[in-house]
């Protein structure tokens, strides 16, 4: 999930080219990493994170 969402991300900014704050909304407890990243001889060549929200975890009226 984190590369597509970096794979989206980066089609939308390139597109439009405005800011995009990334989020994924599950409906259930299931986690994930919220960040992914790429190093190559000690560089870093891709540091993306991203926002989790899950909906099982908010009270049934803040949504």
């Amino acid at each position: 999930m984190p590369k597509r969402l970096l794979e989206y991300t980066a089609m939308q900014h390139c597109e439009f080219k405005k800011p995009v704050y990334p989020v994924v909304i599950n409906f259930t407890r299931r986690t994930q990493r919220e960040s992914y990243s790429f190093e190559c001889l000690d560089l870093t060549v891709i540091a993306f994170n991203y926002r989790q929200i899950n909906l099982a975890d908010l009270p049934r009226r803040s949504y």
